[in-house]
């Protein structure tokens, strides 16, 4: 390649750089941003344990739902790296360090690219189309970021230099292989690699058969010869692992003895026929760019591959790359078994580059222009399409905030998380999925947790009953309703989330807040505009005398019998509500507001008055709001949905149909009007209750938008410091 660049050349590298900065950024902000990884709180909660008690914990410390002989986690030595930068920076060093790793890996993979591609032009794209790939990696702190820079590590050590590698680069690998098995169990990606690479070298030395002369016989001998060297004494230093042999077995057996294929994220399989398949972790611009790669890379081997067996000769069946091309149809088979290894797809892009010169052996920079051109097609369109915005949009939008905050409370509703810190309550505790990691960091071991993300540390079956419990229906026979799930886990304390029933952001379409709402056998400890707890009376007494202890140093009203009044508290101890969001922060102004009686504003306010109170769970008060709102404006919708929830919430449902007839007769052609009439005359009819129960969790109380702008009006806590060292709240 010539050293004097042409003037348009010379402007492609810095377009091209421009497209692959638009790609990053968003990935640097989420990583820099409020910590937003589920996963991370469970490495940092089992980190926590292993830094005191060593890697063989007697039992699981976060889930009382673990296998009995406590398996220690895989990824044990990321635990305790990332607790170490904790106690040392706070939860605003692991924020800095996600953004460096990720800075990092992507300067490590432009480093790798570079010196396969053609241009810089070229390897800047190569690069995006990495970023792209690998976004739902990259924006979450996990220990699959040391297995991507294990990776290319790998690759540099290995198969990147031109002569076979060297005992040194085979003892840095065995090294490497020692020091990734106790980080993640994916050390087995490497060793992966390193098969692929040999059985490539297999299909070479076939190929070499075919040709009259073979000058690159003994190189290939020796390489393939230190290449099982790296795979033997790799496997081997793997060993040196709290687990032994176990963790090289990790993924065959979490695929066929646990949860994992439940998760519908990352562990979904590549369909290259659609987008839509790969659930909310995917999104088309990477979907394209799979199927884009997938054909480019088939083409080009199929193309030289052809090529030599027509010359038959050593110097183009040499361009066929077979090496290379086991390393990149590897990383396919990853990609086909699951998505969350499509960082793997560095590997068909390296041969692509390599191919670059062959298939536009043009000099005069219209290759880089369109290089150029594609890093900023590509860079809009991966803006476009989405997927990165499922985090930036939890993200504080005001700069003050986004700096201020370690992590993003809401999606964890961090109130609730405060007050069974605070109060300290024990026990068995009831949660959702994404939640897990997060209240085990903060409550175990003194609540343990019923599922987290660690879905090899518990049976298919946990899963199952957490999903059960959400549909409020029985998971085995002869249970008939959610509470006997509940009953056979020994649950002592249920947390429930979501608004009605809707929902908004992580966790959309939960909704499990009214879950335990009425039922004499548990009592309500807590409540806020998207969450509510319980305690089990029977075997919960220690617990209620703690909460209204908490209540009690607070003068927020509370009785252990009757359990948190969400109305009462409303009305004797408002700032109390507004702080831990069971009010909204503008409620008084609100309340002035639609007591001025006139005009569109009025009317607004009382709307959003009597969705904040039906949501809250103060069903009188949203009946009272509801038929202000109607005073103000007779045909208000939001209003008589409010009404009508709260009327059935109380046992009132003749009054309910009367409203719901009503509501329809103003919308006839409105579905959801429909719905809530059907459910109105379904209750008015004798329903029984638990079936009216599970109706109510598809009452369309509030649309998705009417969600979001309701939960605007409530601030967003933070739990801020470590547990046990918690700054003071109301």
């Amino acid at each position: 390649m010539s050293t004097s660049l042409s003037g348009p050349r010379r402007a492609a590298t810095p377009v091209a750089l421009a497209g692959l900065a638009a790609v990053l950024l968003p990935l640097l902000l989420v990583a820099a941003g409020p910590i937003a990884t589920d996963d991370l709180w469970f490495h940092l909660g089992a980190g926590r344990s292993y830094a005191s008690e060593g890697p063989w914990p007697a039992r699981d410390p976060l889930l009382h739902t673990a296998h009995a002989d406590a398996p220690v986690q895989h990824e044990w030595a990321f635990g305790v790296a990332v607790y170490a930068v904790e106690r040392a920076f706070g939860l605003h060093g692991l924020r800095a360090l996600h953004a460096l790793a990720v800075l990092g890996l992507a300067a490590a993979a432009y480093a790798t690219l570079r010196r396969a591609a053609p241009s810089a032009a070229a390897a800047l794209f190569a690069t995006s189309v990495w970023l792209a790939l690998s976004w739902w990696r990259l924006g979450q702190l996990r220990p699959d970021l040391a297995s991507i820079a294990a990776a290319l590590a790998t690759y540099a050590l290995l198969f990147a230099p031109a002569a076979p590698p060297s005992w040194r680069r085979v003892a840095a690998f065995a090294a490497l292989c020692a020091l990734w098995a106790n980080v993640h169990s994916l050390v087995m990606v490497g060793l992966a690699l390193v098969v692929a690479a040999l059985l490539g070298l297999g299909v070479e030395a076939a190929l070499a058969r075919a040709v009259a002369t073979d000058p690159g016989r003994a190189a290939r001998r020796l390489r393939a010869r230190r290449l099982a060297a790296a795979l033997a004494l790799g496997a081997l230093a793997a060993l040196a692992n709290p687990r032994g042999p176990a963790q090289h077995l990790t993924f065959l057996h979490s695929s066929r003895d646990t949860a994992v294929w439940q998760v519908r994220d990352e562990w979904i399989h590549f369909d290259p026929l659609s987008w839509r398949a790969g659930g909310y972790a995917e999104n088309p611009v990477a979907w394209a760019l799979t199927d884009a790669l997938a054909l480019a890379f088939v083409g080009l081997a199929g193309g030289a591959l052809a090529r030599g067996w027509r010359r038959r000769d050593a110097a183009h069946l040499a361009a066929f790359d077979a090496q290379g091309f086991g390393l990149g149809l590897a990383a396919f088979a990853a990609i086909l078994v699951s998505i969350r290894f499509r960082w793997l797809a560095f590997l068909p892009l390296l041969y692509g580059l390599r191919a670059l010169p062959r298939a536009a052996p043009d000099r005069s920079g219209a290759w880089d222009a369109a290089c150029a051109v594609a890093s900023v097609a590509l860079a809009l369109a991966f803006h476009a399409a989405g997927g990165v915005q499922r985090w930036t949009g939890l993200l504080p939008q005001a700069p003050r905030e986004y700096l201020a905050r370690p992590h993003v409370a809401r999606k964890y509703h961090a109130e609730g998380v405060r007050f069974l810190s605070d109060a300290g309550l024990e026990g068995r505790l009831f949660n959702h999925y994404w939640m897990g990691g997060y209240l085990g960091w903060w409550l175990a071991p003194r609540l343990r947790t019923f599922v987290d993300g660690r879905t090899e540390h518990y049976a298919p079956d946990v899963l199952e009953d957490a999903q059960a419990v959400s549909g409020r229906v029985g998971a085995r026979r002869g249970e008939t309703s959610h509470r006997d799930v509940l009953d056979r886990r020994g649950v002592d304390v249920f947390f429930g989330v979501g608004t009605v029933p809707v929902g908004a952001g992580i966790g959309l379409g939960v909704y499990t807040a009214d879950h335990l709402a009425g039922d004499p056998d548990w009592v309500p400890v807590f409540r806020a505009v998207d969450q509510a707890i319980y305690v089990r009376r029977a075997a919960g007494r220690a617990n209620l005398e703690r909460a209204a202890a908490f209540y009690r140093e607070r003068g927020v009203p509370f009785d252990p019998e009757v359990g948190f009044e969400p109305e009462r508290v409303m009305r004797e101890a408002p700032a109390f509500a507004r702080a831990w969001r069971l009010l909204p922060l503008d409620e008084a102004a609100l309340r002035e507001a639609a007591s001025r009686g006139d005009g569109a504003a009025a009317l607004a306010a009382a709307e959003t008055l009597a969705q904040a109170y039906a949501v809250a769970g103060a069903w009188n008060a949203a009946i009272d709001a509801s038929r202000g709102a109607l005073a103000l404006g007779g045909d208000s919708a939001p209003a008589r949905r409010s009404l009508v929830y709260a009327l059935l919430r109380t046992g009132r449902v003749e009054e309910a149909r009367d409203e719901a007839a009503a509501l329809q007769r103003t919308a006839p052609s409105v579905a959801r009007a429909a719905r809530i009439a059907a459910i109105s005359r379904r209750a008015a009819a004798g329903l029984p209750q638990e079936r009216l129960e599970r109706l109510l969790l598809g009452f369309p109380l509030l649309t998705h938008a009417e969600t979001v702008a309701l939960l605007g009006h409530y601030g967003s806590a933070s739990l801020g410091g470590r547990p046990g060292a918690l700054a003071p709240w109301p």
